[in-house]
C-alpha cells in the first residue's frame, strides 16, 4: 500500500476538478471519513490517494 500523501484543500483544488469550499462542506457534513482528513491548526489536510479515487485531474491550462 502506498504511503499517504497529505495535501491542503487549496492544493487539491488547483490539481483536481473539485473546489476547496465543496470539500470543506463535505467534511463539515461528515461525508468524508475521518481517516482521510487531518486538521492542523486552521488548515484541513486530505489524503491525496482518496481524491485520486474520487475525482479526475484538472486539464492543464496554458497561460
Amino acid at each position: 500500500m502506498a504511503a499517504a500523501k497529505w495535501r491542503t484543500l487549496k492544493e487539491i483544488e488547483e490539481e483536481y476538478d473539485i473546489k476547496a469550499v465543496t470539500l470543506r462542506g463535505y467534511i463539515a457534513r461528515g461525508l468524508i471519513y475521518k481517516y482521510h482528513i487531518k486538521k492542523m491548526g486552521p488548515v484541513w489536510l486530505i489524503n491525496e490517494n482518496y481524491i485520486k479515487q474520487k475525482y479526475k485531474k484538472r486539464d492543464s491550462v496554458t497561460k
